[in-house]
């Protein structure tokens, strides 16, 4: 499912997975304050990638769509901790 582009766990312990639709703005966030980010969402942009360690591009942020991407990435990274972003409260509450 994710491109073999890493193949040994990064020992980084400043690296933090963030999940949103768009997670471009929390990525800069982090980087700017000194962590290392790997992204999941759903557009993937240039942007994105070019601030990221990794990004990951799903279609939604349904459980169905995000749950083997973040175990794999898990395998792959020591997350120092989640950010979340914007689309999950679609998901909640259906509106």
């Amino acid at each position: 499912m994710l491109p073999a582009n890493q193949t040994s766990k990064s020992t980084a312990s400043k690296c933090l997975l963030v999940v949103a639709k768009s997670a471009r703005m929390l990525v800069r966030m982090c980087l700017d304050i000194g962590y290392d980010v790997v992204a999941v969402d759903c557009y993937a942009d240039s942007d994105t990638f070019a601030m990221a360690k990794r990004v990951v591009k799903v279609s939604s942020l349904a459980l169905s769509d995000i749950t083997a991407v973040i175990e794999e990435l898990r395998q792959v990274y020591d997350f120092a901790g989640l950010l979340y972003g914007s689309g999950f409260h679609v998901i909640v509450t259906g509106k």
